[in-house]
């Protein structure tokens, strides 16, 4: 802290009426292995193939975060100073101090902040995806004070009033290291040296001041949440031991109730709930994610695209009902568009070459590389799961949905009827591109399951009743009264009151709705799962027998129909629900589910008050005398309302209040959006829209025999359009090898503005189809 700052000599640059804004100026470098040079050298595997990528910063309470291309050269970067870290901090300071402190007169101009603002940082690599795309690939991340960043003097040489404690001043260290690293693995990935921090005020003329960082101590939300890390330790040892008490027999380790965050999470203890993940901020400005749900939903309903936007105006059952499958059809494919598949893990240089080591990281920090950023599974689906968390979060604050009705059918539909979330269970591969349900092996997987607040209300119902080692669920004199307060958390009166008069009725209460569950179980909203490592029909069951069977011919027809074709750099679209077994191609069990912590299930003061608010639950099996005998719900249990859920811990009122004030300072730590679009090779660009362009034309050449086909449905991969030269040339060629193919590409002349621009500053967003019908086998 300077206590007599100065002008910075940077020429003023005018912000026109826009008052004075902050920023925090600092000079950093970083240092990392060349792999790139390495692997030229020795080669590896091309999990291991890795080049030098980019590194992104936001202070805490950040909106939108900045990303640069850091090298071993120092260079100046400027980071906004958040004008809600500003007020958070001031309002903290007075809330503690009620007045009994302040600012002595001898500081000057200055800033005040908690010691507890961060800084926080996420690096990457440029690596390739499991299919050979150039992406982007998460290298590690780091979270530090900004206390730590600068010098300090005594802070009773600036505080003045009762009770003023200050620690010992730090001498000026002229560097300070962050050292990067992977999630949950100690290894040091990179360091980025910082020297020079300055806090700078921006006057509105642009005129550059340097002000001073005055930090203090809130002492009593330090105390408060040095007790939340008994509590996260709590739900970890009360979630382990549900996996013995209700066993998933197949793979008894197949479980997350806490996840690592590096310096992060709850207290900075370095880890959250797994539940946590699932408030992940959204990786688009609500404008860019609009019009990138527009032209997936116009897609997955090119005929009645208007009027799904129409019915679902308001949070309709009945339209809900009518349109979910495809509206997280939709997702899927947004999910399959935007990330690229690529084990969790990051490569390390060895004597032998670069290897890829997996281990797994659960998506806390913002996408910092939207169409790009490649990601396993759990990422996948989170990309999924964030816009439909956005989209409610929008209609839940005030926003103009009508300016946004896409999102605006989101909310309405699976926001408002489902419970939604990161869900972890069985499957028979790592990625859906793999499924075989020949295979016997266990892979544990994540995706998004939506499953219908009917269902799931009467699936708690079931498990609230139930014994586990004996012991009540919930007590019998309780249950009565937590069944009705789910039910209230599910359908607040708020949110019946939205809906089409029409409808209120039967979703009144639990026990009305129960009716309705009980007799539209086929017909009804049907549970989603929303796959994001492939491009897949949400469907998870069909009820029809002779359905059922034309399903299962189909898909073993798309199968045969594209082994001449495969592999290809193209997101096919694939039903999973049955398969030559006549099971799910890929889906064994679901084990367990979780929904954010902001979920009305887990604020509820009703809840609370009976230590019943939860919002991570696990599929329990039931005897008919209601013991809990072991855990998992296929697909099909799942359509027929035959399962059962538990809570995997519960929270009180203490407690809930607890984890509520530490889940807000951890996700005001966590990486936020870019807020703008990447830049992308335009000569890239180009090139695959000329040749998808020429495809476009071969399909309608005329004369073209007619032949017996299956009718596929493609997505181009963004990272491909703008980052792979060859790939879809590939395709083309593949393609045009069988004359008599036709086809129509959709999207090309539809721009997605926000997502990518090019040198030239061209928008490159595009969301391209392609429908193609290839000769039977």
């Amino acid at each position: 802290m300077e206590a007599a700052p100065m002008e910075t000599g940077r020429p003023a640059v005018s912000l026109g009426h826009v008052g004075p804004k902050y920023l925090l100026r600092l000079s950093a470098q970083k240092a990392e292995v060349d792999l790139a040079k390495q692997f030229l050298a020795k080669g590896g595997t091309l999990g291991g193939a890795a080049a030098r990528g980019t590194t992104s910063f936001a202070l805490s309470h950040s909106d939108t975060h900045q990303t640069f291309l850091l090298t071993e050269t120092n260079q100046a970067i400027d980071l906004p100073v958040p004008a809600k870290l500003l007020e958070t901090s001031r309002a903290t300071f007075f809330d503690e101090t009620k007045g009994s402190m302040k600012v002595g007169d001898s500081v000057g101009p200055h800033v005040l902040l908690s010691d507890r603002t961060r800084l926080n940082v996420v690096s990457t690599r440029t690596g390739a995806a499991i299919n050979g795309t150039l992406v982007s690939t998460l290298s590690g991340t780091a979270s530090v004070k900004l206390l730590d960043l600068f010098s300090t003097v005594d802070a009773k040489q600036a505080m003045v009033g009762e009770n003023v404690a200050g620690k010992a001043p730090r001498p000026n260290v002229a560097v300070t290291q962050i050292p990067v690293r992977y999630p949950n693995w100690e290894s040091i990935n990179a360091t980025i040296a910082v020297c020079q921090p300055q806090l700078i005020r921006v006057a509105a003329d642009g005129t550059e001041t340097e002000v001073s960082a005055l930090f203090f101590t809130p002492t009593e939300q330090a105390q408060r949440l040095a007790q939340v890390q008994p509590v996260l330790k709590s739900i970890y040892d009360r979630a382990w031991q549900m996996t013995k008490d209700a066993v998933f027999a197949p793979e008894p380790n197949l479980h997350k109730s806490v996840v690592a965050e590096r310096d992060a999470g709850f207290d900075m203890s370095g880890y959250s709930l797994a539940a946590a993940a699932n408030d992940t901020p959204p990786a688009l400005k609500p404008e860019v994610a609009e019009a990138l749900l527009a032209a997936t939903f116009e897609a997955e309903l090119p005929s009645t695209h208007a009027q799904m936007l129409a019915d679902l105006s308001s949070p309709s059952l009945k339209a809900t009902s009518k349109y979910s499958r495809s509206i997280a059809t939709g997702l899927s494919a947004a999910a399959a568009f935007a990330m690229p598949y690529r084990v969790d893990g990051t490569p390390a240089d060895t004597p032998e070459g670069l290897k890829m080591f997996q281990s797994e990281s659960w998506p806390v920090q913002a996408n910092v590389d939207f169409g790009r950023l490649a990601d396993d599974c759990d990422g996948q689906a989170n990309l999924a799961n964030q816009l439909i968390e956005q989209a409610w979060s929008l209609k839940t604050t005030g926003a103009n949905m009508d300016a946004l009705p896409n999102l605006r059918a989101v909310a309405n539909s699976i926001g408002a009827h489902y419970v939604h979330g990161m869900t972890v269970l069985a499957a028979n591969a790592g990625h859906a591109d793999a499924a075989d349900a020949s295979k016997k092996s266990i892979a544990g997987h994540a995706i998004v399951t939506a499953l219908p607040k009917t269902g799931f209300a009467a699936a708690m119902a079931r498990g609230a009743r139930a014994k586990i080692a004996g012991k009540f669920v919930v007590e019998p004199q309780f249950q009565r009264a937590v069944i009705a307060a789910q039910w209230e958390a599910l359908y607040p009166q708020w949110l019946l009151d939205e809906m089409p008069a029409d409808e209120r009725p039967a979703l009144a209460s639990h026990e009305a709705a129960r009716q309705l569950q009980t007799a539209a179980i086929a017909m009804g909203p049907q549970p989603l799962a929303i796959e994001g490592t492939t491009y897949a029909s949400s469907q998870l069951y069909e009820h029809d027998d002779e359905k059922r069977e034309e399903r299962k011919l189909e898909f073993i027809g798309a199968k045969n129909s594209l082994e001449a074709f495969s592999p290809n750099i193209l997101r096919v679209f694939k039903t999973l629900d049955v398969c030559e077994t006549g099971e799910h191609a890929f889906y064994n069990a679901l084990v367990e589910q979780s929904f954010s912590p902001k979920h009305g299930l887990m604020t509820s003061g009703p809840l609370r008050s009976m230590n019943a608010a939860c919002c991570h639950v696990r599929h329990v099996k039931i005897t008919p005398a209601g013991d809990v005998v072991g855990t998992g719900s296929s697909p099909k249990d799942l359509a027929t309302g035959n399962f059962a859920l538990v809570p995997l811990w519960t929270a009180g009122t203490e407690d809930g209040a607890l984890i509520d004030e530490a889940h807000a300072e951890a996700l005001s730590n966590t990486l936020p959006m870019r807020g703008e679009p990447i830049a992308a090779s335009e000569k890239i660009f180009n090139k695959n829209m000329a040749t998808l362009r020429d495809l476009d034309a071969f399909f309608h050449a005329p004369g073209k025999p007619d032949y017996e086909s299956f009718p596929h449905s493609a997505i181009v991969s963004f990272a491909s359009l703008v980052g792979n030269a060859n790939a879809i040339t590939d395709v083309a060629e593949v393609l045009k090898a069988t004359p008599h193919v036709r086809g129509e590409i959709y999207g090309l002349d539809t721009a997605i503005n926000g997502l990518a621009i090019g040198a030239s500053g061209k928008e490159l967003g595009r969301y391209i189809v392609i429908e193609v019908d290839l000769p039977r086998n």
